[in-house]
């Protein structure tokens, strides 16, 4: 079986503290775009191995892999006697931001559920996923979502309009561990989500106004890179600029097409990773 796993943008990120378990309190609008792993996967009857190979060689195959804990997590919890043989060919980069171990988890999960018939529900979904990562059960959807753990709100969104996105990640990688750390150590600001709501659902030419993400805070390398590419993107047309995730993927948004495609010839040259992407909307 072959599954593609999308991509997750975070246009807004907010950080509302730490609960008592150490677990953070996360306020994000999450967008799922088209670019994606794909995973290859095959059943191994009778077995309770679990088989994991990568075409990116700095991908750990072992049980420090998320996919590994998904499949034993799944074998434990639902008595599954066959092992999985999965190849995943990695396309999202590494500590961007962009949810690639999350989507790749939830794309292991939509596996289990059909192949097994286990009808999980949506409270099913949230607690397994959350068991492997915060946003594999978003990831898990496929929809645009206003997520706010503090009011308890997970909210399903409706774009107006297609938006593409471009994505350029510097040299440099941000461990997600170490970004929250940092962020506990600083006096961050949250920003308020309605704008952004309101111009995603009804006026996308301003949806740039509204990118927020508290992390480009933490690390002077995110705020240089930031204060960069908002001028760039400014210059070449894009309606706004902001990051992703924890980091270190950056992305500049429009409504048009050929401002993207005027931007990737500007930045290609400037960045290590750089790629032209939209809403991925099923």
């Amino acid at each position: 079986m072959l599954l593609n796993a999308y991509a997750k943008l975070n246009i807004l990120l907010n950080v509302h503290g730490k609960y008592f378990n150490g677990y953070h309190s996360i306020e994000s609008i999450m967008l799922p775009i088209d670019l994606y792993d794909i995973l290859e996967i095959e059943s191994i009857p009778n077995s309770s191995d679990i088989v994991i190979e990568c075409s990116d060689i700095k991908i750990p195959k072992n049980e420090d892999n998320i996919l590994y804990k998904c499949a034993k997590l799944f074998q434990q919890n639902f008595k599954i006697t066959d092992g999985v043989k999965i190849f995943l060919h990695k396309n999202i980069p590494t500590q961007a931001g962009l949810g690639g171990e999350s989507t790749d988890a939830a794309s292991l999960m939509h596996f289990f559920n059909d192949t097994y018939k286990l009808n999980l529900s949506y409270d099913d979904i949230f607690y397994l996923g959350r068991l492997l990562s915060w946003d594999v059960p978003i990831c898990y959807f496929q929809k645009c979502m206003y997520i706010n753990d503090k009011s308890n709100i997970c909210e399903v969104l409706t774009p107006k309009d297609i938006l593409y996105f471009l994505l350029v990640k510097p040299s440099f990688g941000v461990s997600t561990k170490n970004a929250f750390e940092k962020l506990d150590c600083i006096n961050h600001k949250n920003a308020s989500p309605q704008p952004l709501l309101d111009a995603l659902q009804y006026f996308s030419q301003d949806v740039g106004k509204y990118l927020y993400n508290c992390f480009i805070q933490t690390d002077s390398r995110l705020i240089t890179e930031y204060i960069s590419g908002i001028q760039l993107a400014k210059k070449i047309g894009f309606d706004g600029f902001s990051m992703t995730g924890t980091g270190s993927c950056f992305f500049a948004v429009t409504t048009d097409k050929q401002i993207l495609t005027n931007g990737y010839k500007y930045f290609h040259s400037k960045y290590p990773f750089i790629a032209k992407t939209s809403l991925q909307l099923l």
